[in-house]
């Protein structure tokens, strides 16, 4: 009986540690990658509000906290740095030379797709981001 109790408890504990592993709505439930991890690479923009993106968009995350954009191979000469915000449910990107700040919330955030919501005024944008 002890036995019983003692596995049902260890199941009931892995289920709810479990469960606090999903950080973002639209998963990944778990992940051994950290989710510096997962943003910092190269992301190809694939969707703008539903609507695929039919140029050549590309975000790049560096480890040390610059971001660049590139629209059809020529680069955004803006310098910009990207963080965390809001316990890493939020990057958050600066543009230097224009002392502007972009908030976006994670929706989804795997090693090889990243959704990013973002209220300006009244409207909603929701973009996607695919690995090239």
């Amino acid at each position: 009986m002890l036995k019983n109790t003692l596995i049902i408890t260890f199941i009931a504990m892995s289920l709810l540690w479990l469960n606090s592993c999903g950080k973002y709505e639209e998963g990944p439930f778990f992940s051994l990658a950290t989710k510096k991890g997962r943003v910092t690479k190269s992301w190809k923009q694939i969707e703008f509000n539903g609507t695929p993106t039919t140029t050549d968009v590309i975000w790049k995350f560096e480890g040390n906290g610059d971001f660049a954009m590139e629209y059809n191979g020529i680069p955004n000469n803006n310098p910009a740095k990207w963080s965390f915000e809001e316990n890493k449910g939020v990057i958050s990107i600066y543009y230097i030379n224009d002392n502007i700040t972009f908030d976006f919330n994670i929706i989804r955030l795997t090693s090889n797709e990243m959704w990013l919501d973002k209220v300006v005024g009244t409207s909603f944008v929701r973009i996607k981001l695919e690995k090239p």
